[in-house]
């Protein structure tokens, strides 16, 4: 496998600015999504037959061709179930430079209505033919076995998989890599859903029909079942809600099956047939991905599915916003990915030390049986050719989906470190649309994050987005550090930024420019100041004079008019009296033992 880059310019929005073909012979990574790729092959001068995951991705590409017939040149003729052999060859027989547009299923059925020696293929988001291998392998194999029969060949993504998850029958392909100058940066915020994805998702769509939020609400979610209870649990309409999903799916929702050429809606549900290769117009759409962590099939993963779902709405204001609604996992399993591939490493050992034993039986029948018995993973039964071979790819498939299921979405902070391993951009606060308030994100939003996002917001224009957003972030930001009112009210953000965001400094400071109200309360502050001071932590040895010369400073910054004197320390410590040597002369010390009143976190 050899691995070469093209670089596209500054400049350029569409890989037809540099280019007039797609790379050959190659699995192309084009990059970006939305940047004509499949374009250049529906518009030159080459037979080309085009080989998409879905149906509604072949539709979708023979209308747009008819809507625009100044870009496409040439008719784009879709092959699926609903399409005769008839219509199919008199197409063939009248088009000059045929554009064929079949699902990987049907690429057999193409093949032998042309001669393949004459075409080019392009397999468009060719990273499907991992991620659906589990559940479309008759379909997968289709374009894997037959690839190499064509003239020419192109495997292209905006998102292929990790190297380590190629695809046996690719693993020895040219790789290029389309490398942009420039593009449009993804910036993520995740929305935890503690009350469960239902409720959150309901909540928000409430507030979205009554006009609370802007724009048209995009939810790419890989679940029919959740799409019908939005449906039922919202009263959604064919007025106010659009539902996208696989034609070959026989469920049938309320509200009617509809296509990505539709109308935009308020609400607009799609399924993975809508992830991948599908556009949609629409200058209010704002995209919402949702990830339920009790339906495996709805946890997109990271490294592909998402960068897929940021650019399927084209002319979008909102373009690569994403909200990424979250509920974590119910995992079972507790080793470590590095562990797993360990452990199934050696199930493939054992599983081929039984394989080699069931082959040496001089009887076929007898082997498959013993086949099916083994019930294997990693070896794939042919029942009518009554063969049993290695299946490498179920591994790479059983690896990627424990590292979906087990890692990424197993904490907040994993899900983050996946996006920003992918570069994308991660907003350090999420939102708890069941309760509206922003909280900080596990163990990743420190202190000084918060206060810029605080002047943030704090300083956008009223009426803002941002602007209104400033109470809830304000209150959930003083759950995570109940004094950071006290030093907005008293030092301001840039007070708190001369400071250099150190907390135990700016609570010192909180303290001395408090007003005071009673010697009850001058106790408590000095006692705070005290605590906040590492000088005097419980088992100090420290000088009469030290001691006297601090309490001074305390004294004075919040206005007491008295001198200190050593006993005083008795006020705010159990101590012990006794005596130290300074300079060689023993002088009158005491021993910090712990503080009279409750201590305070530093």
């Amino acid at each position: 496998m050899k691995t070469s880059t093209i670089n596209i310019p500054a400049g350029a929005n569409y890989l037809s600015d540099v280019m007039d073909e797609l790379p050959l012979n190659c699995l192309f990574n084009k990059g970006v999504t939305g940047c004509g790729g499949t374009t250049i092959a529906l518009t030159n001068n080459v037979a080309t037959v085009i080989c998409v995951p879905y149906v509604s991705l072949a539709v979708n590409k023979s209308i747009q061709s008819k809507t625009n017939s100044k870009l496409y040149p040439h008719e784009v003729f879709p092959v699926h179930g609903d399409v005769t052999t008839k219509e199919f060859t008199k197409y063939l027989s009248t088009a000059s430079v045929p554009k064929i547009v079949v699902t990987y299923d049907s690429l057999p059925r193409v093949m032998a209505e042309i001669n393949p020696s004459e075409y080019h293929i392009l397999i468009d988001e060719y990273h499907c033919l991992f991620t659906h291998f589990t559940f479309r392998k008759k379909a997968a194999l289709a374009v894997l076995n037959n690839y190499k029969a064509f003239k020419s060949f192109t495997f292209m993504t905006a998102t292929p998989v990790y190297r380590e998850f190629t695809l046996e029958e690719l693993k020895d392909v040219d790789v290029v890599n389309a490398s942009w100058e420039e593009s449009l940066p993804v910036n993520i915020k995740i929305v935890q859903s503690k009350n469960g994805i239902v409720k959150t998702i309901k909540n928000h769509i409430d507030e979205v029909l009554k006009g609370t939020y802007e724009g048209n609400y995009y939810f790419f979610v890989n679940s029919v079942k959740f799409m019908k209870k939005m449906i039922t649990n919202c009263q959604l309409t064919n007025q106010n809600c659009r539902v996208i999903y696989s034609e070959n799916s026989d469920t049938v929702l309320p509200i009617a099956r509809g296509k990505a050429t539709d109308e935009p809606k308020k609400i607009n549900f799609i399924t993975s047939c809508g992830f991948e290769g599908s556009d949609f117009y629409d200058e209010d759409g704002k995209t919402v991905i949702v990830s339920d962590g009790n339906n495996p099939n709805t946890l997109v993963d990271i490294s592909t599915q998402v960068l897929q779902i940021s650019g399927r709405i084209r002319d979008s204001k909102y373009r690569g916003l994403i909200y990424h609604v979250v509920s974590r996992t119910r995992y079972s399993e507790k080793l470590s990915y590095d562990q797993f591939k360990k452990k199934m490493d050696t199930d493939i050992e054992t599983e081929n030390r039984y394989y080699k034993n069931i082959m040496v039986m001089p009887d076929a029948e007898c082997r498959i049986k013993a086949a099916r018995d083994a019930h294997f993973r990693f070896f794939q039964i042919d029942e009518e050719a009554q063969t049993v071979s290695s299946d490498l790819n179920a591994s790479k498939i059983d690896l990627y989906n424990y590292r979906i299921l087990n890692e990424d979405y197993v904490s907040l902070t994993n899900l983050s470190k996946q996006y920003e391993k992918n570069n994308i951009q991660v907003e350090k606060w999420i939102f708890n649309a069941a309760n509206p308030e922003l909280l900080p994100m596990d163990d990743v939003t420190n202190f000084e994050e918060t206060v810029k996002e605080l002047k943030n917001m704090h300083e956008h224009k009223p009426g803002t987005i941002g602007n209104r957003c400033y109470p809830s972030f304000k209150a959930a930001a003083m759950k995570a550090y109940p004094f950071i009112e006290d030093a907005i009210t008293l030092l301001g953000f840039d007070g708190i930024e001369r400071l250099k965001y150190k907390v135990s400094g700016i609570k010192r400071k909180i303290l001395q420019l408090s007003p005071r109200t009673s010697e009850t309360s001058d106790i408590a502050r000095i006692s705070k100041l005290f605590q906040l001071n590492t000088n005097f932590s419980n088992g100090s040895v420290l000088s009469g004079a030290y001691i006297k010369k601090t309490m001074n400073l305390y004294y004075n910054a919040i206005g007491i008019k008295k001198k200190a004197i050593a006993k005083d320390i008795e006020t705010y410590y159990f101590v012990e009296h006794g005596t130290k040597s300074i300079d060689g002369q023993q002088q009158r010390s005491v021993t910090i033992l712990s503080p009279k009143i409750q201590s305070i976190k530093p």
